[in-house]
């Protein structure tokens, strides 16, 4: 039986259920995972994860003894990481701490790779192009074995830091959208596209959500339902803004808001500037289980769209048959989804208040549903 360590930066992670739906699937497969995590989560477990949790080999806290043995491998073994530590010095833009902190990773990657020693571990994967990638991919390199990693928009879009050397050398990468696929391939010209493959994670596109109740699928109200961090990359406030404007054309809705994160207080505030209390509503973050009856529940469901960074989707994949998009639209150019999506100004930056002005005033509230017939909108001119 094939042996693998899955890492990730912090395990379990409320925003991240399918760090743990993967763990299970490959050993549905019959491989055997071990499931690592840099860090400790402060937040409360789910009983369906706690034996997962205590299978968990944890970085964190520090060991002494092994933190001495890893300073002696990285000397002994220096070779073998030299190219690493000459990208880290001597390569590439970024900042002084930021190559700091690259070789404290470096460290702890010896330290990792001790942790794994002994146990027969053959590839290891990283979710998440983060610091814990540079540890997997040091460790790998000690260990004589291959890395991959999951990276999602945010890995791509925020945190790239070494992301050349980490595509460079490891085994594949798995993303979660064509968009990012396509990022990749034409931001790291020396990545091999067989190596970058597409998974999508999110809402299983192949299962049917629990039914809605009756009164709430016959209700006349449009319902929206947004699901994702609420980050600014994320750019629910241009959803808010948008949702303003549906209220001023006299259009009934209700837009849920699934997701947690630092921007809650500032979207908050955003909600109540603009009197949409009783139209917009933050739902928190939700299981999996409850947010597939949202999703029977809504009209509309949103993803991450980002035209200033190439038009491309992110991190979510809703239900086919309970999609619409090109909603409340100025021109196809400049808003292809305005109501149901949060959207960048021109040049890829998250847009605030004020920021994003459409050439046109948008045309349509009208799309049928291919499965229900059901018209969610009225034509506006």
């Amino acid at each position: 039986m094939p042996t693998i360590a899955y890492l990730s930066n912090q395990f379990p992670s409320p925003v991240e259920p399918y760090v743990a739906e993967e763990i299970w699937e490959l050993r549905k497969r019959g491989i055997d995972v071990i499931p690592c995590s840099a860090r400790h989560t402060e937040a409360t477990v789910e009983d369906g994860l706690k034996p997962l949790v205590a299978q968990t080999l944890y970085l964190q806290p520090l060991q002494i003894g092994l933190l001495l043995r890893a300073t002696w491998l990285c000397l002994w073994r220096f070779s073998v990481l030299a190219d690493l530590v000459e990208r880290v010095l001597v390569q590439g833009s970024e900042s002084p701490l930021r190559r700091m902190r690259a070789l404290l990773h470096t460290w702890l990657g010896a330290y990792y790779a001790l942790r794994l020693e002994g146990r027969g571990v053959e590839h290891i994967h990283v979710h998440h192009g983060y610091f814990a990638s540079w540890i997997a991919m040091v460790a790998a390199r000690l260990l004589g074995i291959g890395f991959s990693m999951t990276l999602h928009g945010s890995d791509l879009l925020l945190h790239g830091a070494y992301l050349d050397t980490k595509l460079k050398h490891c085994r594949f990468c798995v993303t979660v959208s064509e968009f990012n696929r396509r990022h990749i391939l034409q931001h790291y010209a020396g990545v091999e596209p067989n190596k970058v493959v597409v998974r999508r994670m999110g809402v299983d596109p192949l299962s049917l959500p629990p039914p809605a109740p009756a009164a709430e699928r016959s209700t006349a109200c449009l319902i929206m339902l947004a699901v994702g961090r609420l980050h600014p990359v994320k750019n629910h406030a241009f959803l808010a803004r948008a949702c303003r404007r549906l209220k001023d054309r006299g259009i009934r809705f209700l837009c849920l808001i699934a997701g947690e994160g630092g921007e809650r207080p500032f979207l908050e505030k955003l909600i109540r500037d603009l009197d949409l209390s009783g139209y917009v509503k933050l739902l928190g973050h939700l299981p999996r289980r409850q947010l597939d009856t949202y999703y029977a529940m809504c009209d509309l469901s949103s993803d991450y769209w980002n035209p200033g960074a190439g038009g491309g989707r992110q991190d979510r994949v809703p239900l086919p048959h309970r999609v619409a998009r090109r909603l409340c639209g100025a021109s196809r150019d400049d808003l292809q989804i305005a109501v149901c999506s949060g959207a960048a100004a021109p040049g890829g930056t998250p847009a605030r208040a004020g920021t994003f002005q459409p050439r046109k005033e948008p045309v349509c509230l009208r799309r049928s549903l291919s499965r229900t017939d059901h018209r969610i909108g009225r034509e506006q001119s």
